[in-house]
């Protein structure tokens, strides 16, 4: 179900003045207007430490959907689309993800596939991140994405391989492994598998945060990739599968990893409710809003400002028939 670009700017002013700056509100929703109405669900991903901010943007389209055309996207970009919406790109789901600068402008975007079929065969995921690479980086090797996703346990399972091609000008391949089905005990273990080349002790910090209150379901554990691993790292939590959100939000506030301000916001975002009364256009369909997860992440080996936390709010139309007789 295709949710429309101009929601985009409702959900914007959803999240209020506590994550959004008024810039950055009028900003996303202008560059969503840029696409046409292709996207099967939106991502408005915000920063969770110090006040109003800036918020990147995400959108996905789902095989068979035609591409979205214009100046939201770059030549090289529209390359990706193309495979994609010709059946040349193995996925099912293509994310675009746009990260907003300080100033309120959106950049060219990453991109994001989920892969068709075979998301636990290494030799699929190598696929992917085959074609990937030839449409962004002809002539580039790719990173050895096989190998890895080889070494990764029977119950993790590749969701997603990103491009990150809208990041610094990158003109070598940097992919991003996107592995769901770990529990957050297991993710220490999955990383000495890997032979990841980060602090150990610093994943350990966001792990056990993600155990404590991730009640049920498993996390995601996402792993940046260019010669070889980089030491990276960020671990996704569901929002369904999050206990208490008020008591996740205090212990990000007191971790340094979110602010006052935020705490108190996120647990009434947090619920999944309609956006907006019923649209005269699509009066069979309700806007649904609210948070998808929550992402602990590590950007470097340096102890201090090392860790952040961002919550992911998503937005999709959904079937109504309470105005059915």
């Amino acid at each position: 179900m295709i949710c429309a670009q101009r929601h985009v700017a409702l959900a914007a002013r959803a999240l209020g003045d506590v994550f959004l700056t008024r810039r950055a509100e009028t900003s996303l929703g202008r560059f969503a207007g840029r696409y046409p109405d292709v996207a099967s669900g939106h991502i408005l991903e915000c920063d969770l430490r110090g006040g109003a901010g800036v918020a990147d943007y995400s959108l996905a389209l789902l095989s068979g959907q035609p591409g979205p055309a214009g100046a939201a996207v770059s030549g090289t970009v529209a390359a990706v689309l193309r495979g994609f919406c010709d059946g040349a790109l193995p996925a099912s789901v293509l994310w675009l993800e746009h990260d907003m600068s300080a100033t309120g402008d959106l950049g060219e975007p990453s991109v994001f596939l989920a892969p068709v079929s075979g998301s636990e065969d290494a030799e699929a995921a190598e696929q992917v991140a085959l074609a990937l690479c030839r449409a962004l980086w002809p002539g580039q090797p790719c990173p050895r994405v096989r190998y890895l996703m080889g070494q990764v346990p029977q119950d993790g399972f590749l969701k997603q391989i990103g491009a990150m091609a809208g990041r610094d000008g990158l003109m070598a391949p940097s992919l991003r492994l996107v592995i769901d089905g770990i529990a957050p005990n297991a993710v220490m273990s999955l990383l000495e598998v890997l032979g990841w080349p980060g602090s150990l002790g610093l994943a350990a910090d966001i792990a056990g945060l993600a155990a404590r209150h991730l009640t049920k379901g498993r996390c995601r554990v996402d792993l940046d990739l260019a010669n070889d691993l980089t030491p990276t790292l960020g671990l996704e939590l569901p929002a369904r599968g999050i206990g208490a959100i008020p008591a996740f939000a205090a212990d990000l506030r007191a971790g340094g990893l979110c602010s006052t301000s935020k705490a108190k916001a996120l647990p009434a975002l947090a619920a999944r409710h309609t956006l907006a009364d019923r649209d005269p256009d699509t009066p069979s369909e309700r806007l649904d809003f609210g948070l998808n997860h929550v992402k602990l992440s590590l950007t470097s080996d340096d102890v201090e400002n090392s860790t952040s936390a961002k919550a992911y709010f998503s937005l999709v139309s959904t079937p109504d028939f309470s105005g059915m007789g």
